[in-house]
């Protein structure tokens, strides 16, 4: 219960919970849950198997310019994408579901929830309860996001949706790149 309760509390308002919410405003949510819940499951084993040692392969700067190149093309892609037509979610040759996994795992690798729930498994040394309870509350947490994105997608014109999506996407990506010059950027 201590990790569930402490995962959530980190995860509330953190990017990826936007991510979430403008993928499901974009995507059916169904492939967008999906992807966050197989990237989650994927990240939180990394955090309690692996600790500390994965991320000393992957210098902080090459995860930071690799997620915000992916918020900056998500952004683009937005901005240029065509509008939905009729009400209907988009249907195209990006799979929805790998673009919210890859997007939602690099967005994530490093980030406080998954060094946090490092910290929690080297302490408890449970890491199956670590893990699960990790995971229900990265899961629980965004799946709340994406359930909201999935309405504001059918009260909110879909053009002004892809507009406020591709800026924010835009926003994130530059801040992601900045803040590895300037630390007090980083979110």
């Amino acid at each position: 219960m201590t990790v569930l309760g402490l995962v959530t509390l980190a995860e509330l308002g953190d990017k990826t919970q936007f991510l979430a919410v403008a993928l499901s405003c974009r995507y059916r949510w169904q492939p967008v849950l999906g992807g966050i819940v197989l990237a989650v499951l994927v990240l939180m084993g990394i955090a309690v198997l692996a600790g500390g040692y994965l991320l000393a392969l992957l210098p902080d700067m090459v995860v930071k310019i690799i997620a915000g190149l992916l918020f900056l093309f998500f952004g683009v892609y937005m901005l240029l994408g065509k509008a939905k037509q009729g009400g209907e979610k988009v249907k195209n040759k990006l799979s929805p579901f790998w673009a919210t996994f890859l997007t939602f795992f690099l967005s994530e690798l490093g980030d406080k929830t998954q060094l946090m729930t490092m910290a929690l498994s080297a302490e408890y040394r449970n890491p199956l309860a670590v893990w699960l309870g990790a995971t229900l509350a990265m899961i629980i947490v965004d799946g709340v996001a994406v359930f909201l994105g999935n309405r504001m997608a059918k009260v909110i014109p879909a053009k002004t949706l892809r507009y406020v999506a591709a800026v924010l996407f835009l926003l994130f990506g530059a801040l992601t790149i900045v803040s590895i010059f300037v630390p007090a950027l980083a979110f």
